[in-house]
C-alpha cells in the first residue's frame, strides 16, 4: 500500500483479522475420508461380529412378490431363515447399488429384506418401484433403525437362523466381501 506522498510500499498488517488458516481442514478431511471409505468399501465402516439378539420388529411389507405382497410380518417369524436387512433411502446414491447387489443371494437361502429411513415414504417408494425387484421391503415406521443403531446409510444386518446379529455393515462392500458375508452367514 502506497502511503500519500510517499514514494516506498509499505505492507500493512491487519491485526483486527482473525487467521483463516485451519477453519475448514477438520471437516474438509472428515468429508474426504468418509467419501473415500464409502466409495472404495474400506474396513473402516465394518464393524465385527455382533452376537447379540436382533431386535425383533413388525412391518407391513408394500413391494415384494405375492407371498410377501401387503403382509405384516415379524422378524421371530422369519426364525430359521438367513436375513439380510438393508436399512437405504431415496437420497442415498449407494444404496440402491448396495441393495441390489444382495439379490443374487436370495437364490442361494438368503433372505433379503429392505427397510427404508430417514426418508420421506412417498420418495422411497418411488426408488423402490423404480428398481422393479421382488425383494420384500417396508418402511421403517416404529423406530427398528434405532434398534438397530443404524447411523449411516446404507446400513446392512446380516442375522442368523437363530435370530443372532452375525454382522453390521455400515456404509458399502465390495462383491467379494459380500460372498464371504454370506457363505459365513449361511454355515452359521
Amino acid at each position: 500500500m502506497k502511503s500519500v506522498g510517499d514514494e516506498k510500499t509499505q505492507i500493512k498488517k491487519r491485526t483486527d483479522i482473525r487467521p483463516r488458516r485451519g477453519r475448514f481442514t477438520l471437516p474438509l478431511v472428515a468429508i474426504a475420508l468418509i467419501t473415500i471409505a464409502l466409495a472404495t468399501g474400506s474396513s473402516l465402516w465394518k464393524s465385527g461380529n455382533d452376537s447379540g439378539m436382533a431386535p425383533d420388529f413388525t412391518v407391513v411389507i408394500f413391494n415384494g412378490d405375492e407371498q410377501w405382497m401387503g403382509k405384516e410380518i415379524t422378524l421371530s417369524s422369519l426364525r430359521g431363515k438367513s436375513i439380510a436387512i438393508h436399512f437405504s433411502a431415496s437420497w442415498c446414491a449407494v444404496c440402491s447399488y448396495i441393495f441390489e447387489s444382495l439379490e443374487p443371494f436370495r437364490e442361494k437361502g438368503l433372505f433379503v429384506m429392505g427397510i427404508g429411513v430417514l426418508d420421506k415414504e412417498t420418495n422411497f417408494r418411488g426408488m423402490i418401484y423404480e428398481m422393479n425387484m421382488d425383494t420384500p421391503v417396508a418402511f421403517d415406521l416404529d423406530g427398528i433403525a434405532r434398534k438397530y443403531d443404524v447411523s449411516i446409510l446404507p446400513t446392512t444386518v446380516f442375522i442368523t437362523k437363530d435370530g443372532k446379529i452375525y454382522k453390521r455393515v455400515l456404509g458399502t462392500f465390495d462383491k467379494e466381501q459380500l460372498e464371504e458375508i454370506v457363505k459365513g452367514l449361511l454355515k452359521a
